[in-house]
């Protein structure tokens, strides 16, 4: 690791302590007059005369202290895990989150390992980490737990299909977890609480499942390009506040080009964006809003059709469906359109997509960047990520479970450990490869991760809300007049919402 890395890192372990998901990370950074978060701020306790960059301080002796929970003997027993796939051919898992066996000197690997072995010393047991296909791991919930099977002390389904399957009534509720604290900035106590119904969670979300990281929503960008055809810099349009939707909309139009002449734009000019309509989510909650919110009691309701959603929405859909700026694959599917192939081949200039499409693009022979989601407009306060329900795992306690406190005090350690290792590890693996310039991808990664914006109306197409799909419609056939499409699938989605608030408070009976 070279110098500048080493320094780097060493900045973002400080940060880390400072900026992780939940209320700590609200009160700990600074946010600059233009709402952008300002990673190299201090809190007052450090020291105005403390300089992170320079400082070699541990994780350990400056952040949040680890949690005192006396080891409780598991008398050398398993402990049982059940999640998705992972590895290097796996397009949105590449790392594992549990299952790892040895170290083999590859600092994802490895911080997993040494996480493991922490939790296996101190706890007398063995993990044991079994993966699955992801329509396999929800099956398997759904079997185990109808059979009485306590085969996993946890299971790692999808976000979306976690919370299925807790309204089937297969999960504890996390409440009843002891040792568990969510106010800690290893879990993601905010998200959880965007995500509640009628204050209860089914689920947790945390370090330990990185995968919520990675399933957060990125802009990339081609940096040969922007300096080619004289593009603003993209990172301080984010430090100003500046990058908003009518900005990138700006400069798509401004760098599209008909490169063979023909008088016809297709799939071999260049365009500011090739996209998929799935980016309607990053870019819709990257503003800041969402299509579900809670009352006094939280209990959600629809708010798709509001005036501020549909003024978002206007702005989205006269960016997204502007033919002279952004190439949708699903409107030409004659064309056969590679979003990933467009990018690597210069022939768009953004590429939005997870933070697991950073795995995608790794041979480029070319430099590039990374962006959070553009802002609505100025005024937004922060900057949004979004993360993909579909992508991101759950980390649940099936009601087979007979041994909860076990469950608890490994599951609280394993968060803090996650925390301490894992993050800073991915940022490394991050830091990687063809990024532009280290210490603006260190600064932007930081802004992506620490303001999350989950929302129930996708994550709970797994409790059959189809407002994703109908969203997708949009841009896949390209429309002008959407606002009749949303008004009734609003009416649907509602009753459909209806029935899985009454399934919640059902089960808190």
């Amino acid at each position: 690791m070279n110098k500048m890395r080493t320094i780097l890192l060493t900045l973002l372990a400080c940060l880390l302590l400072f900026t992780a998901c939940g209320k700590e990370a609200a009160e700990a950074t600074t946010a600059s007059p233009d709402g952008t978060t300002d990673p190299t701020a201090q809190t007052s306790d450090v020291g105005s005369d403390t300089t992170a960059a320079t400082e070699e301080t541990e994780p350990a002796e400056t952040g949040p202290a680890a949690p005192e929970i006396a080891a409780i003997d598991g008398g050398q027993s398993e402990f049982r895990i059940l999640g998705r796939k992972s590895g290097p051919d796996e397009y949105y898992l590449p790392f594992a989150e549990f299952k790892v066996d040895t170290q083999i000197g590859d600092v994802m690997n490895d911080a997993v390992y040494e996480r493991n072995l922490f939790l296996e010393e101190k706890y007398n047991i063995k993990i044991v980490a079994d993966e699955d296909t992801t329509a396999n791991v929800k099956k398997a919930v759904q079997t185990n737990i109808l059979a009485n099977d306590a085969t996993y002390d946890i299971y790692m389904p999808t976000t979306e299909h976690a919370f299925g399957l807790a309204l089937e009534g297969n999960f504890f509720e996390i409440d009843n977890i002891k040792y568990v604290d969510i106010e800690k900035p290893w879990w993601m106590g905010d998200t959880m609480a965007n995500l509640s119904i009628l204050n209860d969670n089914y689920f947790l979300l945390g370090d330990i499942a990185f995968s919520n990281f990675i399933a957060s929503s990125s802009v990339t960008f081609n940096q040969v390009l922007a300096t080619e055809y004289n593009l603003p810099n993209m990172y301080q349009l984010v430090r100003d506040g500046k990058w908003t939707i009518e900005k990138m909309h700006e400069i798509c139009l401004q760098i599209t080009r008909d490169l063979d002449g023909d008088g016809d734009m297709d799939n071999d000019d260049l365009w500011g964006a090739s996209i998929s309509n799935f980016v309607w989510q990053p870019i819709y909650f990257g503003s800041g809003v969402n299509l579900i919110e809670k009352d006094a009691s939280d209990t959600p309701y629809l708010v798709w059709d509001s005036e501020k959603n549909m003024a978002v929405i206007d702005r989205m859909t006269a960016f997204l469906n502007d033919g002279n700026a952004v190439l949708v694959s699903q409107q030409h599917s004659d064309w056969k359109v590679d979003n990933r192939r467009n990018f690597m081949e210069s022939r768009s200039l953004f590429r939005v997509e997870q933070l697991y499409g950073l795995q995608q693009i790794r041979e480029a022979e070319f430099e590039y960047g990374i962006l959070p989601a553009p802002k609505y407009d100025e005024e937004q306060e922060f900057y949004y990520s979004y993360v993909h329900p579909k992508q991101s795992q759950a980390i649940c306690i099936p009601i087979t479970n007979a041994r909860m406190d076990l469950t608890g005090a490994i599951l609280e350690d394993a968060a803090y450990q996650s925390y301490l290792r894992i993050r800073p590890a991915y940022y490394d693996v991050t830091l990687q490869g063809k990024l532009a310039r280290n210490e603006d991808t260190v600064e932007m990664l930081n802004i992506m991760l620490s303001h999350l914006n989950p929302d129930l109306s996708v994550a709970m197409v797994g409790a059959g809300l189809t407002i994703d799909t109908d969203m997708r419609s949009i841009y896949s056939n390209d429309l002008d007049q959407y606002t009749s499409v949303i008004k009734a699938s609003a009416k649907v989605n509602a009753t459909l919402l209806e029935k899985a608030v009454a399934k919640i408070s059902g089960l808190k009976k």
